[in-house]
């Protein structure tokens, strides 16, 4: 029985998990796959999981629905390529709406949804991270500006907007802590001009 348990901890992979069908599962093993998923970076474990507990209605089924949304969504990579290469969106005459086009498999439906859920978790005093928060702002701002507009453009949409206003909360105790990155994007949203 040693040598068979000792076997199962040398040759136990998290990815043999994610082989199982998640639907079959109980709702704390779905989550339990949920998180071997997101951790996997496997879009295919992922979107299966996100399937399997988008239902759920548990604060942690919701948080994580949340965060798998927002990793199949395929946004934080278009927003962290945006930081990196700013001229892919200034001075290109490229809008946001151009830019997300141009990259297939990108799903801002399931930012818009992921934002959402983590600015309810936020106010219903759930413990969302501060990468949470950053990116439930962005995908507020993204329902904010498809809403006035469909082009995912926030030029025009005023800073009184629900979503808009819901951002700057949202991501209000990142900027009082000081970080930058939270700063830049609440003087954004601030700024009516945009």
């Amino acid at each position: 029985m040693v040598l068979a348990g000792c076997q199962n901890i040398f040759t136990y992979t998290p990815l043999k998990g994610l082989q199982r069908d998640p639907s079959t599962l109980s709702s704390e093993q779905r989550l339990v796959y949920a998180q071997d998923a997101l951790a996997s970076g496997d879009r295919n474990a992922m979107l299966a999981a996100y399937n399997a507990i988008k239902t759920d209605t548990s604060p942690d089924a919701v948080h994580l629905t949340a965060e798998l949304g927002i990793e199949l969504s395929a946004v934080p990579a278009l927003v962290n390529d945006a930081i990196t290469n700013q001229s892919a969106l200034t001075g290109s005459g490229t809008t946001v709406a151009d830019y997300i086009a141009s990259h297939p498999g990108t799903d801002p439906a399931l930012m818009i949804a992921g934002g959402q859920s983590i600015n309810a978790l936020a106010g219903a005093g759930y413990p969302v991270t501060p990468n949470d928060r950053l990116l439930g702002a962005i995908g507020l701002a993204m329902n904010a500006a498809q809403t006035v507009n469909s082009s995912y453009d926030l030029s025009g949409v005023p800073v009184a907007n629900p979503d808009i206003a819901a951002a700057i909360l949202l991501i209000a105790p990142l900027v009082a802590s000081g970080d930058t990155f939270a700063a830049s994007l609440n003087t954004y949203l601030n700024n009516p001009a945009r």
